[in-house]
């Protein structure tokens, strides 16, 4: 048998205690979960949308070229909340009902 124990071996192998531990992570099923998981794909179409439309908007409008970078960079005002958000939606989603301090949410949202 190719899977079975060698001659000498008196520990039982990595599937056998697997099969015999209890889960140690329950994972509890929500909504919220797919919008995490999805969230990179959400953030590359808010950020997409609001560069095309500064785009179309400074064609259409015949802004400056000052305006229009002044106008795109707010794109990093869109990326740091969106970061921010995504934090704070997974400290809510891992914690759902314990109470964290201020500080501790904010170490984990910072880090």
């Amino acid at each position: 048998r190719l899977t079975g124990r060698l001659p000498g071996e008196d520990l039982p192998g990595i599937i056998e205690g697997l099969e015999n531990a209890p889960k140690s992570f329950l994972e509890k099923r929500s909504w919220l979960r797919g919008v995490i998981a999805m969230f990179r794909i959400l953030e590359w179409h808010l950020v997409t949308f609001y560069l095309l439309a500064v785009i179309a908007f400074s064609r259409e409008l015949v802004w400056g070229w000052v305006y229009t970078v002044q106008v795109a960079s707010g794109v990093f005002w869109i990326f740091n909340s969106l970061q921010v958000s995504f934090a704070v939606l997974e400290v809510w989603s891992i914690y759902p009902g314990i109470q964290l301090t201020g500080t501790a949410v904010c170490g984990f949202i910072f880090t």
